[in-house]
């Protein structure tokens, strides 16, 4: 392992990783993954699981790589590139979020504000349509405790959302598309109006991300009977995108967890984040799925 991270820290340093991804992901597409974005503080006394929670220190810091690193584009640039409509730039990343935890607008979303960055969000379905979903903790336009976490009164149900493509503008509210949508096999779909003053979102919905990442052919032939024309997958690759076009509907996308980019002071580990999100395999997907996360 001290081999393998001197290794990697090495070619970080001389810079043979970035260009590997320059030349390798010139006409690629790679959608990052996240759930929860809390302080420290309030990530102690919560005790969120670590896999799925990142720090505001440490999610800034890896959203000020990405930007160094790729071109960050919207959910309506990239389906224009599915409908080939406009070419994606070189390089292209989506920043996505999966759940609609509370916290996500409340601390996500100012980092985001900060840098210049879009991000889509895939909310449970459930945690709008069911009171007390996952514990009451899905707290999309509810109300939560200071420590993050959910009081009893959480209005989960009445949040509305749908998806749609995010606007060129970096308004306050236009910084998140928040995509939902419930996925019934054999009948039609259903999608809610958007939380008034805090979301700009478009309708119809035109995609999903399964839940958990877990999928099999009839979960796809069901999304895209129901006319979904992106699905987002946890499948740990990057996509392809040749002349700037991308070729297929689903879309893998790379976690990104406080242990796999951390260096040994806990803090973020460029090198690692590089090797983490530069070395990954850039294929189609194909229905069958890949490695996950």
């Amino acid at each position: 392992m001290a081999l393998r991270a001197a290794l990697r820290a090495a070619a970080y340093r001389s810079g043979a990783l970035a260009l590997h991804h320059r030349q390798r992901h010139l006409h690629s597409l790679t959608a990052a993954m996240f759930h929860r974005v809390l302080p420290a503080a309030v990530f102690d006394r919560s005790q969120a699981d670590p896999d799925y929670t990142l720090t505001t220190d440490f999610f800034a810091a890896i959203v000020a790589f990405l930007r160094r690193h790729y071109n960050l584009v919207s959910l309506g640039d990239i389906m224009a590139a599915r409908e080939r409509r406009a070419r994606l730039p070189p390089r292209a990343l989506l920043l996505t979020f999966d759940d609609g935890w509370r916290d996500t607008l409340d601390h996500a979303l100012p980092i985001l504000r900060q840098l210049d960055a879009l991000a889509v969000l895939f909310a449970a379905s459930r945690a709008v349509e069911e009171e007390g979903f996952a514990g009451g903790r899905m707290c999309w336009g509810g109300r939560c405790g200071r420590d993050g976490r959910a009081s009893r009164r959480c209005g989960a149900r009445r949040a509305r959302a749908t998806t749609g493509a995010c606007p060129k503008g970096r308004s306050a509210r236009s910084i998140f598309c928040c995509a939902m949508a419930r996925l019934r096999p054999g009948g039609a779909r259903r999608s809610w109006r958007p939380l008034a003053g805090v979301l700009h979102v478009m309708q119809p919905a035109t995609a999903l991300s399964f839940p958990h990442g877990r999928y099999d052919a009839a979960a796809l032939a069901a999304a895209r009977d129901q006319g979904y024309g992106l699905i987002f997958t946890s499948d740990l690759a990057i996509n392809p995108c040749p002349d700037g076009w991308l070729g297929s509907d689903m879309i893998g996308r790379i976690a990104v967890a406080t242990a796999d980019v951390a260096g040994p002071s806990g803090r973020l580990s460029p090198a690692r984040l590089a090797a983490w999100m530069f070395l990954r395999p850039c294929v189609p997907l194909a229905g069958a799925p890949a490695e996950r996360r």
